[in-house]
């Protein structure tokens, strides 16, 4: 292993660590570029604790960043097979991609269609801006709900009213336009 390698191995057994002992039972990653996969997997089996792998859209639509995020399919499928199913606590494609609701969850039922073809079983949303969430339910219709709510973007909130933010406001309003759904704050 080459020294940048191990630099980064350390990097993210530090931060799954630190993540486990501040009471966090998993880890989110938004791209699999520099092995963060491996990586992140890794770190997170050493602790115990499970990742949210999120599949990134490189070229900022789901037409323009489809090789990628096909080929992104294929290392989430080849690190199932390494660290097993229960690792791994749901597989996002896209953050707060500039698409329509459409053609995001098209892809999110093409790659769970796929997953699920040959054996994965893990969960596959999206995530999005909570209020994007809000507004278009279609965001919904997937396994789980993955929102990124920022009470700065907000207005009007000072960083010690972000808690009452996201559980008085934003986890209400997500529960009432995707009633049933596990909702994960991921941002």
């Amino acid at each position: 292993m080459g020294k940048d390698n191990l630099i980064l191995e350390t990097e993210w057994n530090t931060f799954a660590r630190d993540a486990k002992n501040s009471g966090f039972n998993a880890i989110r990653i938004t791209g699999f570029d520099c092995n963060a996969l491996d990586l992140a997997s890794s770190a997170a089996a050493a602790v115990g604790i499970q990742v949210l792998a999120g599949i990134y859209a490189s070229e900022g639509t789901i037409a323009a960043s489809l090789t990628q995020i096909n080929n992104d399919v294929q290392t989430f499928r080849a690190a199932y097979a390494k660290y097993g199913a229960g690792r791994y606590i749901g597989l996002t494609v896209g953050n707060e991609v500039n698409d329509s609701v459409d053609n995001i969850m098209a892809k999110v039922f093409d790659v769970r269609g796929y997953l699920g073809s040959v054996g994965v079983t893990t969960q596959v949303s999206t995530v999005h801006t909570w209020v994007n969430i809000r507004d278009n339910p279609a965001l919904c219709g997937a396994d789980f709900v993955g929102a990124n709510a920022h009470a700065f973007y907000d207005g009007g909130r000072t960083s010690g009213q972000a808690g009452d933010f996201v559980f008085q406001t934003v986890v209400p309003a997500l529960r009432a336009a995707c009633p049933g759904k596990k909702i994960y704050i991921t941002e």
